[in-house]
């Protein structure tokens, strides 16, 4: 099956991306959500952890620690809590601080944006490549190289 990186297939489903956690080990997995799901907590929780994928190196120890264990390692806010030896609220606080911090290294450097707008645009050079294997139509050839073009200057 090929898989798409966080495309609309059609008009009801989308191809997700997500990470999970283990043993410090951070691995991509790819699932499929219908669109009028209404699940907006998971698609948050996705979004979430795309942006520590990007980001998460600029945050400090103790928010990636926080970070990890509630979003990546599921652990509930009471369990890290008494792990570190800190209220409930501090948890929460921290992770709410964390998440808007994510979402503001995004805003400014957009390199997630950046990414999807390249791997859309490598998919469709692929595509036409495909297309001019079977037919040599020279107009595939011509979008083949502004695409080529579009990703050199975004580089």
């Amino acid at each position: 099956m090929l898989i798409l990186y966080n495309f609309i297939l059609d008009n009801l489903i989308k191809i997700r991306y997500t990470t999970t956690c283990k043993a410090k080990t951070f691995t991509g997995g790819v699932y499929m959500l219908r669109e009028d799901s209404g699940d907006t907590k998971l698609d948050e929780f996705v979004r979430l952890s795309v942006l520590y994928d990007f980001y998460g190196e600029l945050l400090n120890d103790r928010k990636k620690q926080i970070f990890e264990d509630y979003f990546l390692n599921d652990f509930s806010l009471s369990e890290i809590a008494n792990e570190l030896g800190i209220s409930r609220q501090g948890v929460h606080d921290i992770v709410k601080r964390t998440s808007k911090e994510l979402w503001d290294y995004e805003e400014r450097l957009s390199l997630v944006k950046k990414f999807t707008e390249v791997k859309e645009k490598v998919g469709n050079i692929k595509k036409y490549c495909n297309e001019v294997k079977k037919s040599l139509d020279f107009t595939k050839i011509q979008a083949i190289e502004t695409l080529a073009d579009d990703i050199l200057k975004e580089l």
